[in-house]
């Protein structure tokens, strides 16, 4: 399960989200996904986010020119029902790490069963209907 939801974290502000995202709005560029995220700063904004299974590259902002530029994400899997963090990791891209960067984030919130691919075993203390938080949580320089 763990693997499955980082390849769900890959998409967020430069990460890919795929089927979390809503379909591109008019405007967007064909095959993008948009998604809702808050950002330090800059407050409730939707990027326009290309579908890759590793994206690590820029985000647009919808109805703006500015972008960002994911350089360290952190990645959470609460259990609400149980009360307990299941694991929480982070990772760094390779450059931007000198510039003023803003911290953006979002989470969506499930049972198990809904979250988790076909087939995939449980972890272990974790019930199929319990309610798990996953929440990233993306460091960004913004060019705005």
């Amino acid at each position: 399960m763990r693997s499955t939801w980082m390849a769900a974290a890959a998409m967020a502000a430069g990460l890919a989200v795929g089927s979390l995202a809503a379909p591109a709005q008019a405007g967007q560029a064909k095959g993008h996904e948009v998604l809702t995220i808050i950002c330090e700063d800059l407050g409730t904004i939707d990027v326009s986010i290309q579908p890759s299974d590793d994206n690590m590259g820029a985000v647009q902002i919808v109805g703006s020119s500015g972008h960002l530029i994911p350089v360290a994400f952190t990645f959470t899997v609460e259990n609400l029902t149980q009360g307990t963090v299941l694991f929480t990791e982070s990772e760094a891209t390779n450059g931007h790490r000198n510039q003023e960067t803003t911290t953006c984030s979002f989470s969506f919130t499930g049972t198990f069963d809904e979250l988790a691919e076909p087939g995939e075993e449980l972890p272990p203390g974790v019930e199929p209907d319990d309610v798990l938080r996953i929440t990233i949580t993306v460091e960004v320089v913004a060019k705005v």
